[in-house]
C-alpha cells in the first residue's frame, strides 16, 4: 500500500469521522469479543497435552450395572487393578493408582500447621506413567517404600521456605509421620488432576491387592500403553480379568463391569462422569462457545459490509470524477480494498489493546489464568495481523466492486441505483444479524431462568446457616461424643448432628437384597449414614413411620429409613415394616435383614442435573462430620464460640468448617459462569446487529432524501416520514424474530435436558426479546430517519 494511497485513505475517513469511527468501533469491539473466546477455547481444549508419552496415555473407568440400579459410568477403579492389568495382561508397560482425600487434611511440621486440599497416596509408577518430576530427591526411590512422601514447591515454601525439605518429617492429621523423599517440579500444562500438595507412597495403605474387582471403587487409575497397542487389542484380557474374579458374583445379581480406558486428552471435557476430581470442561459448552465466536466475527463482517455500502453515496462522486478522468476499476477496487484492510488493521490493534484491558476480568469470569494462556500464545501475533489483513480483504471485497461498478454519468446526474438486488442483500444481512442476536438474547434469558430456578428450588430441607464441622484429625474423631454435647451448651446453637454424608458433599452406593421378590432381587441404591439429630438438624421431614430413636437398641443395628424415591423403585406403598437385604459378602450372597422403620421425604443430594435416586438411611457409629444449625442472629459469636470449643478439643488443631449453601452455590458454578459470559457476549452481538441496522438506516435516508424532499414539499408530515422510513425496518426484524424463535427454543431445550429438573420456557421469554428487539430497531433506525426528515427540502432538491 503506497504512501499517496494512505493518505487518500486517512482524508476520506477525515470527511466521514462518525461513520468511519463506528466501522472502527463495531470491528474492534467483535474482533476483541472473538480473541477473548478463542483464548479461552484455547485453554478449555488443551488440557493434559503436556504429558510426553501422550498418545499411549489412558485414564482408566469403569462402566457398571447391578441388578435395577441405573449404569454408573465412574472414573474410579478399585485396588486390584494394577496388579491384574500388568500380570494378567499383555500390552500395557505400567500403571499408576492414586488415592486422593477429598477433604481438608491437616499437615504439621514443627509445631506449624496447615489445612491443605487433595492430599493423595499414589504408586511409585507416578513419574512413568503420568510424567511428573522432582526438582529434589530421586524418582526411583522417592515413592517406594512406605511413610515416603513427595511435596509441591508451594508446599515446600510454606514449611521450609529455602531450606532442603529432604529427609524432614511431616505429621498428617497430628498421627500420621511421612519423610519427604522429594519436591515436585511445576507442572508444564494444566490437567484435569488437581495439583497435589502432599503426594504419599501408596505402599503406605493398608490396602488387599486379591480383593474382587466390585469392592471399594475409590482409586484414579492410569495406564501406559506398550508403543503400537490399541485399547481394542486389550478388550477381550479386560473381560476375561473381570470374569476370572467377579463372574459369578455379577452373574447372581444380574449385572456387569466393564474396564474401559480413555485418552487422557479427553478426560477434562467428557462430564458425564459420576465423581470427577474436579469440575470439569463440556464439549458443548466448547461447541456453543466455537459458535459464537465464528458468529460475532461474522457480524463484525457484515456490519463492515453493510457500513461502507451505506457510504457508497458519500463515494460516488469521487469515483465518477476518477473514472471521467481514466481511472480503471482495478484500480478503483486497489484503493477501496486498501481502506478495507486498513480498517480492519486498525480494529485489529484496537482489538488487542482491548484484549489485554479486558482479559484480567474476563479471567476472573471464566474462572481460567488466561493471562498466562495469552503470554504462551504471544508469538501467534503476527498471524492475528495476518488474520486481520484477510478479513479486511473479505470484506471489502462486495463494496469495492459494487462501488467501483458505479457509471460516471448515472453518478454525476445523482443516480446511484444500487438497485433491489443490493437491497436485498443488506437486508439479508441485517436478517442474519438479528437472528443471531435474538437467538442469544432468549439463551440469555433462558439459562438466568434456569439459575433462578436452581437457586429457589426446595431442596427438602433448609440449607441456610449449616455449618458442617470436617473432623480431620483423630483427636476429634475419638472425642466427637462429648464435643457434639458441649456443642449444644453453645446459645447461639440450635441443634447440632454427626454424620458420614451431607448432600452435596458426600454420598456412599451399596447393593441391597429384595427379601420379598424372587427376580431381581439384588438392587443397587444409594446410601447414607446419619446420627440420631440429623433429620432435625436438616429440618428433613419424615412422612410415614419413624425418625431413629436413642431409646430403642436395635436402631443402631437393623433400623433403616428410606426415601420416598426408594420406596417407589421397590413399589411398596406402605414401606413401614418391609425389610432389605445389607450384603455382608458379595461373593458369598450373604446379607444382613435390615427393618424400614421410616420414610424421609425426597430430598437433593446432587445437583438438579441428576435425578433424586432412591436412598437408604443407616445410622452411624463413626462420623467424619458434624452439622450445626446456627440461629441468624447470633452467627458471629457463636462462630467464635464452636471455635473456641474445637481449640480445646483438638489440641489447637486447625479450625475447618464450610457452609451447607456455599456447596450448592458451587454445585452450579460452571454453569453461572458461562451463563454470565453468554450475557456479555450477547450484549456486543446485539451492539454490533445495532450497528449494521444503523448503516441499512443510513444508506436508505440517503439514497431516499429525493423522495423525503418531494414528500415534504407535498406536505408531509416530519412524524410521518419518520414511520415511513423506520417502518421498513422493522419488516427485517419480524423475519428474524420468527426464524429465530424455534432456533433458540431447539437449542435451549437440548440444554435444559442437562438438568432432571428445570424451568420450562414461557412465551413470556419470546414476547420480552421480540419487543426488545424491536426497540432496538425503532432507536437504532429511528435516530436516522428524524435527522433524514429535518433536511430542508428546498437544500435536497436544489442537488438535482
Amino acid at each position: 500500500m503506497s504512501v499517496s494511497t494512505i493518505k487518500m485513505i486517512l482524508g476520506h475517513a477525515k470527511r466521514n469521522r462518525l461513520s468511519t469511527l463506528i466501522n472502527l468501533s463495531g470491528m474492534a469491539i467483535g474482533l476483541a469479543a472473538f480473541w477473548l473466546i478463542v483464548l479461552f477455547l484455547q485453554y478449555e481444549t488443551t488440557y493434559d497435552l503436556y504429558h510426553p508419552n501422550l498418545d499411549r496415555l489412558r485414564r482408566i473407568y469403569v462402566e457398571a450395572k447391578i441388578g435395577q440400579m441405573d449404569e454408573l459410568r465412574v472414573p474410579v477403579s478399585s485396588v486390584p487393578i494394577r496388579p491384574a492389568l500388568l500380570n494378567e495382561t499383555d500390552g500395557i508397560e505400567e500403571v499408576v493408582r492414586i488415592k486422593i482425600i477429598e477433604r481438608e487434611e491437616s499437615v504439621s511440621y514443627n509445631n506449624v500447621t496447615y489445612l491443605l486440599s487433595n492430599v493423595c497416596w499414589a504408586d511409585s509408577s507416578l513419574f512413568q506413567v503420568l510424567g511428573y518430576h522432582l526438582q529434589r530427591g530421586e524418582e526411583s526411590s522417592a515413592l517406594h517404600a512406605p511413610q515416603l512422601a513427595i511435596i509441591s514447591g508451594g508446599t515446600a515454601q510454606l514449611f521450609f521456605g529455602d531450606e532442603n525439605p529432604i529427609g524432614e518429617e511431616i505429621v498428617l492429621n497430628n498421627e500420621h509421620s511421612y519423610t519427604v523423599s522429594g519436591v515436585l517440579a511445576p507442572s508444564e500444562g494444566h490437567s484435569h488432576l488437581p495439583d497435589f500438595p502432599v503426594i504419599c507412597s501408596f505402599a503406605s495403605l493398608a490396602v488387599d491387592d486379591n480383593s474382587q474387582f466390585l469392592a471399594n471403587n475409590q482409586y484414579y487409575c492410569y495406564a501406559l500403553l506398550e508403543e503400537g497397542v490399541t485399547v481394542e487389542s486389550l478388550s477381550s484380557a479386560l473381560e476375561t480379568m473381570v470374569e476370572r474374579r467377579d463372574g459369578e458374583t455379577l452373574r447372581n445379581v444380574g449385572g456387569y463391569y466393564h474396564i474401559r480406558m480413555q485418552p487422557i486428552q479427553e478426560a477434562y471435557l467428557d462430564n458425564n462422569f459420576q465423581f470427577n476430581i474436579l469440575p470439569t470442561g463440556s464439549r458443548a459448552t466448547v461447541t456453543q462457545f466455537t459458535a459464537i465466536a465464528v458468529f460475532i466475527l461474522l457480524l463484525s463482517c457484515l456490519n463492515f459490509i453493510n457500513i461502507t455500502t451505506a457510504l457508497s453515496a458519500r463515494y460516488a462522486k469521487q469515483v465518477g470524477i476518477c473514472k471521467s478522468v481514466g481511472a480503471t476499476r482495478f484500480q478503483l477496487v486497489r484503493q477501496l480494498l486498501s481502506e478495507s484492510v486498513l480498517i480492519s488493521v486498525i480494529a485489529a490493534i484496537l482489538s488487542l489493546i482491548l484484549v489485554f484491558l479486558l482479559l484480567p476480568s474476563f479471567s476472573q469470569l471464566s474462572g481460567k489464568p488466561l493471562e498466562q494462556a495469552l503470554t504462551e500464545n504471544i508469538h501467534y501475533l503476527p498471524f492475528v495481523l495476518l488474520f486481520a489483513v484477510i478479513i479486511g480483504l473479505i470484506a471489502g471485497i462486495y463494496p469495492s466492486f459494487l462501488i467501483s461498478g458505479f457509471k460516471p454519468v448515472d453518478v454525476l446526474k445523482g443516480q446511484l441505483g444500487s438497485g433491489k438486488r443490493g437491497n436485498r442483500l443488506r437486508t439479508t444481512f441485517v436478517i442474519f444479524q438479528f437472528i443471531v442476536s435474538i437467538v442469544l438474547i432468549i439463551s440469555s434469558l433462558i439459562v438466568w431462568q434456569q439459575m433462578r430456578y436452581v437457586r429457589n428450588v426446595n431442596p427438602g430441607f433448609d440449607d441456610e446457616h449449616l455449618l458442617i464441622l470436617h473432623l480431620n484429625n483423630d483427636i476429634m474423631r475419638e472425642q466427637w461424643q462429648a464435643f457434639q454435647a458441649e456443642l449444644d451448651e453453645i446459645p447461639g446453637v440450635v441443634s447440632n448432628a454427626s454424620t458420614v454424608h451431607i448432600p452435596t458433599i458426600s454420598m456412599s452406593d451399596e447393593t441391597f437384597h429384595r427379601t420379598d421378590a424372587e427376580e431381581d432381587a439384588d438392587i443397587w441404591m444409594h446410601s447414607m449414614n446419619v446420627g440420631y439429630n440429623f433429620f432435625e438438624t436438616m429440618d428433613m421431614e419424615v412422612v410415614q413411620g419413624r425418625n431413629f430413636s436413642e431409646e430403642i437398641v436395635t436402631d443402631s443395628e437393623t433400623a433403616i429409613i428410606i426415601n420416598e424415591a426408594a420406596a417407589r423403585r421397590l413399589g411398596w406403598e406402605d414401606p413401614i415394616g418391609m425389610t432389605l437385604g445389607s450384603f455382608t459378602s458379595m461373593e458369598g450372597n450373604e446379607w444382613n435383614e435390615l427393618t424400614v422403620i421410616g420414610v424421609i421425604k425426597d430430598f437433593h443430594f446432587q445437583s438438579l442435573h441428576t435425578q433424586i435416586e432412591p436412598t437408604v438411611i443407616h445410622l452411624q457409629s463413626s462420623p467424619d462430620m458434624i452439622i450445626v444449625r446456627l440461629h441468624p442472629d447470633d452467627i458471629v459469636n457463636s462462630m467464635q464460640a464452636i471455635e473456641n470449643l474445637w481449640t480445646r478439643f483438638s489440641n489447637g488443631a486447625l479450625f475447618h468448617y464450610q457452609f451447607l449453601d456455599d456447596t450448592f452455590d458451587n454445585l452450579y458454578q460452571r454453569e453461572v459462569r458461562m451463563g454470565t459470559l453468554l450475557v456479555y457476549f450477547t450484549v456486543i452481538a446485539v451492539f454490533v446487529a445495532g450497528l449494521g441496522l444503523f448503516a441499512l438506516a443510513s444508506f436508505s435516508a440517503q439514497a431516499r432524501k429525493q423522495e423525503i424532499g418531494i414528500r415534504k414539499v407535498m406536505g408531509a408530515s416530519t412524524t410521518g416520514l419518520i414511520f415511513l422510513l423506520s417502518g421498513e425496518f422493522i419488516r427485517p426484524v419480524i423475519i428474524a424474530n420468527i426464524v429465530a424463535w424455534p432456533i433458540a427454543l431447539l437449542l435451549m431445550n437440548r440444554w435444559l435436558e442437562n438438568f432432571a429438573y428445570h424451568t420450562s420456557v414461557d412465551i413470556f421469554t419470546i414476547l420480552i426479546t421480540a419487543a426488545g428487539s424491536l426497540a432496538i430497531a425503532l432507536v437504532t433506525s429511528g435516530g436516522q430517519a428524524m435527522r433524514a426528515a429535518h433536511v430542508n427540502p428546498v437544500q435536497t432538491l436544489r442537488s438535482e
